[in-house]
């Protein structure tokens, strides 16, 4: 159905569309409009997280540290298995807003490594990431979404450290600190977290980006080691 807020003037009108089990589905027109490609657990699925998309995620960080050190033969082989993970899972049925976004990335992603830019590669491997990890929600449960998320993102701001992009620096903190409060870690590893994202937000906003690049790569250990228990 279509609701519509009583404005006081007609030019404020804005159409909604409302979908079952997913609330608010689309705002607005035109260019300027919010859709929602994706609702959990309305469109999850009870099958096993497929291996393409499995492949499209480790793919996406080796990509990441291939490039950072400059290793552009294993960067291209990884790509072409991606790539190929991806023509595989694409002929099946995907959200339609979520599959042409994966395309994109992986098409930015192979200029990227086509022309062994350091520095737009990585950025590139992490929005192929990004993508597969919205694609994973239909499979796994949101919080482990979230955590990949939160390693993602740490990524993202060494990336960005490395770049020199001070105002990125402090906008990957900030969507750190976002993630986080989505998650439940035990007290322990949950307070080392939220330590760490203190000592972030200090050194972003005082724009020491080496102090800044050590602080994430301590957090992404503490992510990828084993796992916190809710």
């Amino acid at each position: 159905m279509v609701g519509r807020e009583p404005p006081q003037d007609e030019a404020a009108l804005e159409p909604k569309t409302f979908a079952p089990g997913h609330g608010e589905w689309f705002s607005g027109g035109g260019h300027d409009f919010e859709a929602n490609a994706l609702a959990v657990p309305a469109d999850a699925l009870s099958t096993p997280t497929p291996a393409e998309l499995t492949l499209l995620a480790g793919g996406a960080g080796a990509v990441f540290d291939a490039a950072r050190s400059g290793r552009w033969a294993a960067a291209s082989a990884t790509l072409q298995k991606m790539t190929g993970a991806w023509s595989t899972l694409r002929a099946g049925r995907l959200p339609r807003r979520l599959g042409p976004r994966m395309g994109r990335a992986l098409d930015a992603l192979a200029a990227a490594v086509g022309a062994r830019d350091r520095r737009t590669t990585p950025q590139a491997a992490l929005d192929v990431a990004d993508a597969g990890l919205d694609l994973q929600l239909r499979y796994r449960p949101p919080v482990e979404v979230n955590r990949a998320r939160l390693e993602l993102w740490t990524r993202r701001l060494l990336a960005d450290a490395a770049a020199g992009d001070a105002a990125a620096v402090k906008g990957d903190v900030t969507t750190l600190a976002w993630i986080r409060d989505r998650i439940p870690f035990d007290r322990g590893a949950g307070d080392r977290i939220d330590d760490r994202l203190r000592l972030l937000r200090a050194v972003a906003d005082a724009g020491e980006l080496e102090v800044a690049t050590v602080q994430a790569a301590r957090l992404h250990a503490i992510l990828t080691g084993p796992a916190p228990r809710p």
